[in-house]
């Protein structure tokens, strides 16, 4: 049986999760990976600025909170996702989007 965790994104993530989101692509059915085709020094930054957004410090007019979560299966991670901590006219209407957003790495999808 394989063991599957959710984290909460965190500042001392490194290179595998790194790794694993450069396998995650920029834009995908409406999911964006920000991550995606950063230097490793980028990928740091991003973590930081995903850290402060979580805790709504810092975030661009008009956005809501949001955490991010990393997909671990056996201590690999494989997917990361983020949870909107509510929700908006204009993101529902306008937008089109909801509270949730996921991607799976490139290896790791249509294993169920």
């Amino acid at each position: 049986m394989k063991n599957i965790t959710l984290k909460q994104l965190s500042l001392d993530m490194g290179k595998s999760e790194y790794d694993m989101l450069q396998n995650v692509p920029a834009v995908e059915n409406g999911f964006t990976n920000p991550a995606y085709d950063l230097s490793y020094d980028e990928y740091k930054e991003w973590l930081r600025i995903t850290d402060n957004n979580s805790r709504g410090i810092d975030l661009p007019d008009g956005w809501i909170p949001y955490t991010t979560y990393v997909l671990y299966v056996d201590d690999a991670p494989v997917g990361y996702g983020r949870v909107r901590h509510s929700s908006s006219e204009y993101l529902e209407t306008v937008v089109g989007a909801g509270n949730l957003g996921y991607g799976i790495a490139r290896g790791y999808r249509g294993k169920g």
